[in-house]
């Protein structure tokens, strides 16, 4: 059965079969995700320091890294003394924080593995209830190398989407080995038999693993079935992938998919792990831009591209910004694509740091987009990309269509632990200008849409829909 666990995160992690994306995904949405971040991670500060100088970090190009007690016990004192001393709440160090010294340090002293260790040290984490908090196993950043060695993820075009109490098709990528297999928007997943392993795992297989998982880690149930959906559909270049759907007339439909390189640039920032971003932009009917990205990273690439697209003359009756799936990033990074749509000062929203407060200011950008801007979000919208679509919609800016955001915005920073494991922690509770938190609330889309498999077979994108409809009325007033 693929390594999937819920009550240690690291088995999935380590398997080395997943693609570095996934691996990166899982490793920051599980661990906790940056607004900064990454994937999942971060809504985010991009802040990273190095580990002391006397520090050795584990190897990071063996097939089994070893194991050494003392320096899990150097990185949990670090663990530990990092958010005592960085937390905003000091009501939740006290309570909750400072206990968990002592219940789970005797735990490292008995700590056999690396597995057991990093296990030790999330569940920590895990006593603040927060996101943005987790390691990112010293694995996740291996098989980044490896997958760079070899040029990139696997990619299969396919899009899942947890719906109905089923696992549904909701987007497959033109020219994609997906496409070229004949699968199409609206068919439900049966059974998947995920790259590398030996025996596929069934619609009830994933529910029992997404059920463990929102308990484990609070996550809602449709952000938890719909992050482990794209988990189990990547690999590896050149890894095959085995599917049972049932089509659009409820017949049974066995495909293979051998996986491609994705699409997207290598991106690498600080200690977050290698990961590929990718910008797409199409011009729509009607003089209507559409762009979608996977993530708030890769600045000086993405907001060049951002902005050609966003003042593209062809875009002169509106523009869609699509961030269904879109992982997070870096917090100025989402100020800065802001800008465009003011023409004065503003703030996306409030960071409450342990200090003073402080507003992501949003400063105007010459020449202003006046025109209306759709923002399109799903369950799995993280941190940044909920960072940027709220404060937008607070501010009248935009539109939000779709369906409720993860609801997992807390800025946060990157370190290396000296046993070569990532630490990713929150700095600040994250709010609207207005006092609203996202973070465990999420977006509320302005049009929410409940996707339906007979809703996508009708219509292979409603959220777009309803956008373009909206773009249509706002013109023409």
């Amino acid at each position: 059965m693929f390594a999937l666990k819920t009550d240690s995160d690291s088995s999935l992690l380590a398997s080395g079969k997943r693609s570095a994306s996934s691996l990166a995904r899982a490793g920051l949405r599980l661990g906790g995700l940056l607004c900064l971040a990454l994937l999942p991670v971060t809504v985010g500060l991009a802040q990273e320091r190095t580990p002391p100088a006397a520090a050795e970090p584990a190897p990071a190009a063996k097939a089994e890294l070893p194991f050494d007690r003392g320096q899990y016990l150097a990185a949990f004192e670090e663990v530990w003394q990092t958010v005592h001393d960085a937390h905003w709440d000091a009501g939740l160090i006290e309570s909750v924080w400072q206990p968990a010294k002592s219940k789970y340090l005797p735990q490292m002293e008995q700590a056999q593995s690396r597995e057991a260790a990093v296990d030790i040290l999330k569940e920590m984490l895990r006593e603040l209830k927060q996101s943005h908090f987790g390691i990112i196993p010293a694995e996740v950043y291996l098989a980044a190398e490896q997958a760079e060695a070899k040029g990139g993820d696997g990619w299969s075009g396919l899009t899942l989407r947890a719906m109905e109490d089923q696992f549904v098709v909701t987007k497959v990528a033109a020219d994609s080995p997906a496409a070229q297999a004949g699968v199409e928007v609206g068919w439900a997943l049966q059974e998947v038999q995920p790259a590398g392993e030996e025996k596929p795992m069934k619609v009830a297989d994933l529910h029992e693993l997404a059920d463990k998982m929102s308990k484990a880690r609070g996550y809602r149930l449709d952000f938890a079935r719909s992050l482990l959906s794209e988990i189990v559909t990547t690999g590896g270049i050149d890894q095959e992938m085995k599917f049972v759907f049932l089509d659009h007339q409820d017949q049974r439909r066995e495909v293979s998919l051998r996986l491609v390189r994705g699409p997207g640039q290598a991106a690498k920032l600080g200690h977050l792990p290698l990961t590929y971003i990718n910008f797409e932009y199409r011009k729509l009917p009607d003089q209507v831009g559409y762009m979608h990205f996977n993530a708030f990273l890769d600045a000086p690439r993405l907001i060049k591209e951002y902005e050609a697209a966003l003042l593209d003359e062809h875009n002169s009756r509106g523009v869609v910004i699509d961030l269904r799936g879109n992982m997070g990033g870096l917090v100025f990074l989402a100020m800065g694509m802001s800008g465009w749509f003011v023409d004065q000062p503003h703030s996306l929203g409030k960071m409450q740091r342990k200090t003073n407060p402080l507003k992501l200011a949003i400063n105007p950008r010459k020449p202003r987009f006046d025109k209306p801007v759709a923002i399109l979000v799903d369950e799995c919208s993280v941190s940044c990309a909920e960072l940027f679509p709220g404060g937008l919609q607070e501010l009248k800016l935009a539109r939000v269509f779709g369906s409720r955001t993860a609801g997992q915005v807390i800025p946060s920073q990157v370190v290396k632990l000296p046993t070569g494991d990532g630490f990713q922690f929150a700095v600040a509770g994250l709010e609207s200008e207005s006092g609203f938190v996202w973070e465990g609330n999420g977006v509320q889309p302005d049009e929410p849409i409940t996707l339906t498999r007979k809703l996508l077979q009708e219509d292979s994108d409603p959220v777009l829909t309803a956008a373009l409809k909206w773009i249509a009325v706002e013109t023409a007033k």
